[in-house]
């Protein structure tokens, strides 16, 4: 039920930014020429983003979004495993985006650090969220930390800029540093 409430927001969103006045009737949402009083400044309407890695949330996306925030995959071991995720991700949601006529770009959202090597940088990020939240359980926040640490954008200027291009090879075309 979410999916279906969420790609009537998105129709509802979209009709009132392409429409001087816009009617719809969802079964969530229900308007009679309703119209915003301000509206994008240009023709093309604002992209929508979302993150999902179930299945039903990579239908919605390739049926709906126009940028998928890749998950890292829990199970990776090293950078290499990331990397094999990330691909493997990329492909199912060309497939699923295909299928429906559309086409979804990519992005991801990694920790990355310039150091002298990467266990300096990991440790200067964790000493950074550290800074703002000193009585965080540091054992736990790298468990959650542990998949976008292994993106391999921690390190030296000319390995992390290497691994976004490989990134970059793969079909992600936006990275939010963390």
């Amino acid at each position: 039920e979410r999916y279906k409430r969420a790609t009537e927001f998105i129709d509802v969103l979209r009709g009132l930014w392409n429409n001087e006045k816009f009617s719809y009737d969802g079964d969530f949402f229900k308007y009679k020429d309703a119209h915003l009083l301000l509206r994008p400044g240009h023709a093309r309407s604002p992209e929508i983003f979302s993150v999902s890695a179930g299945d039903e949330g990579r239908d919605f996306i390739a049926q709906t979004c126009d940028w998928w925030f890749i998950n890292y995959p829990k199970a990776a071991e090293n950078t290499d495993d990331v990397m094999r995720g990330v691909e493997e991700a990329i492909t199912d949601m060309r497939r699923r985006a295909e299928r429906e006529g559309r086409h979804v770009r990519f992005g991801m959202n990694p920790f990355v650090g310039i150091a002298a090597d990467e266990q300096t940088g990991i440790d200067a990020i964790i000493n950074q969220i550290l800074k703002f939240d000193p009585d965080t359980d540091q054992r736990k926040l790298q468990r959650r930390m542990l998949p976008a640490l292994k993106a391999g954008l921690i390190g030296k200027p000319e390995d992390v800029i290497k691994q976004l291009g490989r990134y970059r090879d793969l079909g992600l075309e936006l990275i939010l540093c963390k």
